[in-house]
């Protein structure tokens, strides 16, 4: 399976991010990017009720939801029509400056992969499928780094 990464430069940064600093919960907020709807709601299941949750379904649709919105964590499919998961990392930390952790969720196990996702600023790497207490562990263990 070949990844189409494509240009990665501004022009691909179409949407703005604007963080903003907005009133905390006591929950730590996760944003989980998936263009597939059940792997939204696997992933919302496991987590909803230790952290505040919101989901979307595209690269594009992140960057919208950041620029209204904080997130203490990302959690990024890297296949994804569109905007891929590594131009959407590479927009959200290269040109927007996003700061909050980033976790690449991938059902493919690939080194090389792994390791661009890291140059671009990626925090963590999970394969799929996702063991529910292990997604939660590394969640935990990203937010405590």
């Amino acid at each position: 399976m070949k990844l189409d990464r494509g240009v990665r430069s501004e022009a691909d940064c179409e949407y703005s991010l604007n963080i903003k600093k907005k009133e905390r919960t006591s929950m730590s907020r996760i944003l989980v990017v998936d263009d597939n709807p059940a792997n939204l709601t696997q992933v919302r299941e496991i987590l909803q009720g230790e952290y505040e949750v919101s989901a979307v379904t595209s690269g594009e649709q992140a960057l919208r939801f950041l620029d209204k919105r904080e997130a203490d964590v990302i959690l990024l499919d890297l296949f994804m029509a569109g905007m891929d998961g590594l131009q959407t990392l590479h927009c959200i930390r290269e040109e927007k400056k996003y700061t909050g952790k980033v976790m690449i969720i991938t059902a493919l196990s690939d080194s090389k992969i792994e390791a661009e996702s890291r140059a671009l600023g990626a925090d963590d790497f999970l394969v799929k499928p996702l063991e529910p207490e292990a997604l939660k562990k590394k969640v935990a263990d990203v937010l405590k780094a």
